[in-house]
């Protein structure tokens, strides 16, 4: 075995250089981005040492090596010379061989020397590339002004078979011909042969012979199998490190082979017994860790991105500046000692399951939440996709690694104070107020008053002032103020429970706890019908539209949370206070004992809520008014927030149920239908009657309709007029007043 350091028409003296069919397809010439940005790198890297100008260093492209073996055909001969086979680097030597036969023919330097030695290399993956490379080496093109790209003219030599379009190596030397083409003329590179060939080269490589070998065809595909290339996390290693200041290489080449690859082995240890590449995902996970750093700082730091690309963006980030490096190599340390010396810190101060609660832990409440944020995001963050490390804890995972590094004085109560905000404050937790949010961040854990520009919810930072206060006045509330920040209904927003230091916040907690713990539908579709008995809680979101609590714990986190777009949260507190403490007064109570009990002079709507299941049978949490405060019966129950969804007048559809052998309703906000053989009625309401009609042409049910009303079940106008006091309240339950009429009705029809 030998190490030379050599230039590509010495390799050709000395050998035929064949390309094995083990091998895989010549791949610089792709046109997928990243190739291209490769391609464009290196060809550029090429130029600049070709320029005329150029004093400096050879480029020297690193190792290639294959091993040596005879050519059987030709043994005999005393001219004959070995083939040498490359296990690494063809894809350089494929492009060394285009870039010396464009000079070659350009420079006028193509004598038949020369293109014997260009004849010593030769591809072998397909006979159709072997023939590409002989017709080639001996095509000469026009170099006249106007002249079409030598592209174009290699596709139109009757040599050339339309087919070898089609062949990946092929079609990729034509477009690395083009680009070499292109970048001659753009340059106006001049006398390259001499520099590629001469006593002075400008490119080189270590050229690493393995003599007498016999390597078997296993061993290639083990070594260079088809089709693969350099993984991302080998292609980021072989670069970065020719990006940092030099002095922090040695550094970055120890650790990022030592303890960074076990800190992140040991995420993915535990499925070292399953199919899953272990390797990759270890490797991946070190890159999604990178990526959060690097963009941390680009945040933090305010830097310019202008090209999106990985290897630019390093380049932008780190390169001359010794103090971000720094900081990417003190980030991954943190977590190494962390992981060494305190592999349980993270479930210190967070949790997820309700079980685990303890004042000094905060509970978290993100998507596929998991206590180990270094964890987590190793293994999900990609800004480039959607990302499943969502900015809330990309905040968290920041704070947390700043407590690592500086010991942060009260840090249990600040994680909480920032979980708190960053939940409450969901439309302004975005990429955009990334570098605000930071800096609030900071201003937490460094006790100072957030900038005029703070992105966190102004509600909720009132709010923390107020139980900051209480707390300090009395410290036995500090455990069920938590706690009840921590309920899933609550999420750190805390004010529906009317926080002052003379409520008995330690016996609300503890009941609220208790009623909104039972997680089934049925019981929160009981407590909303039950807090409606109280009074109407609902809030009003404008245009007509207005919030109630269902099935759906979404809705009451949304109602429970103070917020500028909507109107009564302060009733919806005071009718919350009144229900918690009719369990306090009766813990036997239940609320169904509530809505039973519910007991007026009038009917408002909300009666009607508590009274009858069918108005709390929808999915969004919206009802619709027209008129709330002038018009409070009529109104649309929506399964969704806009009308292009179902949507009932609940009256009507309470009466469907009652009279499902008679009574039909479509799902589009329609009048209800009363059908009995031939008569067809419909039945609409309005907020103080109900008025029956038949279809215009039906003359069996306008007939019927006239009947009914000599008979006096209906008024003179078809109608059933719902008696109502001085403020438009119901005197009478218009659902049992038009109820009973549907039953005289069809007892009217039975008889005629």
């Amino acid at each position: 075995m030998s190490i030379t350091e050599t230039k590509f028409i010495d390799l050709l003296e000395q050998y035929k250089v064949i390309i094995p069919p083990i091998q895989r397809d010549y791949a610089q010439g792709r046109n997928n981005e990243e190739v291209r940005r490769i391609r464009h790198r290196f060809l550029n890297n090429i130029s600049d040492v070709l320029a005329e100008d150029y004093n400096d260093a050879p480029l020297k492209l690193d190792f290639i090596y294959g091993y040596l073996v005879k050519d059987e055909g030709e043994e005999n001969k005393k001219d004959s010379i070995p083939i040498f086979k490359p296990l690494d680097g063809q894809q350089r030597l494929t492009t060394l061989f285009l870039l010396h036969w464009y000079t070659a023919v350009t420079e006028n330097k193509i004598t038949d020397e020369n293109q014997a030695l260009l004849a010593n290399f030769s591809y072998a993956t397909r006979d159709k590339c072997r023939k590409f490379c002989e017709k080639l080496i001996h095509f000469i093109p026009n170099q006249e002004v106007d002249s079409k790209p030598i592209k174009l003219q290699i596709e139109n030599q009757p040599w050339f078979f339309i087919s070898w379009q089609s062949d990946p190596t092929i079609a990729s030397m034509l477009v690395m011909l083009d680009a070499i083409e292109t970048v001659f003329n753009t340059n106006n590179l001049k006398n390259v042969w001499e520099k590629l060939t001469g006593d002075s080269p400008k490119i080189v490589f270590y050229l690493l012979e393995m003599k007498g070998l016999g390597l078997p065809e296993d061993l290639y595909i083990k070594m260079n199998s088809r089709g693969k290339s350099l993984t991302n996390f080998e292609h980021f290693k072989s670069q970065f490190s020719g990006i940092i200041p030099d002095s922090m290489v040695p550094i970055f080449n120890q650790k990022i082979d030592n303890q960074w690859s076990d800190l992140f082995w040991d995420i993915h240890k535990a499925n070292e017994s399953t199919n899953i590449d272990i390797a990759a995902e270890v490797d991946q996970s070190f890159l999604n860790f990178y990526q959060y750093i690097t963009d941390l700082l680009i945040t933090t730091k305010n830097i310019t991105i202008e090209d999106g690309y990985w290897q630019e963006v390093a380049n932008t980030v780190y390169r001359n500046n010794e103090r971000n490096v720094n900081y990417l190599f003190d980030a991954l340390d943190t977590f190494v000692n962390q992981q060494k010396n305190n592999p349980h810190y993270f479930f210190e101060y967070l949790y997820v399951s309700k079980t685990d609660f303890s004042v000094s832990k905060v509970r978290l409440f993100f998507n596929s939440a998991e206590t180990n944020l270094f964890y987590k995001c190793a293994q999900v963050y990609n800004i480039e996709q959607r990302n499943a490390f969502s900015i809330g804890e990309q905040l968290m995972l920041y704070a947390m690694m700043r407590h690592l590094q500086e010991d942060i004085v009260g840090f249990s109560d600040k994680i909480r104070k920032i979980r708190n905000l960053i939940i409450a404050s969901d439309d302004n937790i975005r990429k955009e107020y990334l570098k605000v949010l930071y800096k609030d961040i900071d201003n937490i854990l460094n006790d100072k008053n957030l900038e005029d520009d703070s992105q966190f919810s102004k509600q909720q930072l009132s709010e923390e002032s107020i139980k900051s206060n209480i707390i300090s006045n009395n410290q036995t509330l500090k455990s069920p103020i938590y706690k009840l920040e921590d309920h899933n209904l609550l999420r750190g927003s805390v004010s529906i429970m009317g926080l002052t230091e003379d409520n008995d916040i330690t016996s609300y907690a503890t009941m609220f706890d208790t009623i909104f713990s039972r997680d089934t539908d049925e019981s929160y579709k009981m407590i909303s019908r039950a807090m409606m008995s109280i009074d109407d809680y609902s809030q009003d979101y404008s245009y007509g539209k207005r919030r109630i609590g269902n099935n759906n714990a979404s809705i009451w986190r949304e109602l429970f949370t103070k917020s500028d777009r909507r109107k009564g949260f302060d009733n919806t507190r005071e009718i919350l206070q009144q229900y918690l403490k009719i369990f306090l007064d009766n813990p036997d109570t239940s609320n169904q004992s509530i809505i039973n009990n519910y007991s007026q002079e009038s009917y408002p709507w909300n009666y009607y809520f508590a009274k009858y299941s069918s108005f709390s049978n929808f999915k969004s949490g919206y009802y619709f008014w027209g008129q709330y405060k002038f018009k409070p019966y009529e109104c649309f129950m929506m399964n969704r927030k806009q009308f292009n969804g179902h949507h009932w007048n609940p009256f009507l559809l309470e009466l469907r149920n009652q009279h499902k052998n008679y009574c039909s309703i479509d799902d589009y906000g329609n009048d209800l239908q009363f059908a009995y053989e031939n008569c067809i009625l419909n039945i609409r309401m309005y907020n103080n009657n109900f008025e029956f009609y038949a279809p215009e042409e039906d003359s069996v049910s306008n007939i019927a309709i006239s009947r009914i009303i000599e008979h006096g079940i209906l008024d003179k106008n078809a109608s059933i007029v719902v008696p109502q006091d001085t403020e438009g309240y119901d005197l009478n339950d218009r659902i049992r007043l038009c109820s009973n009429t549907l039953l005289d009705i069809e007892r009217f029809l039975i008889d005629l």
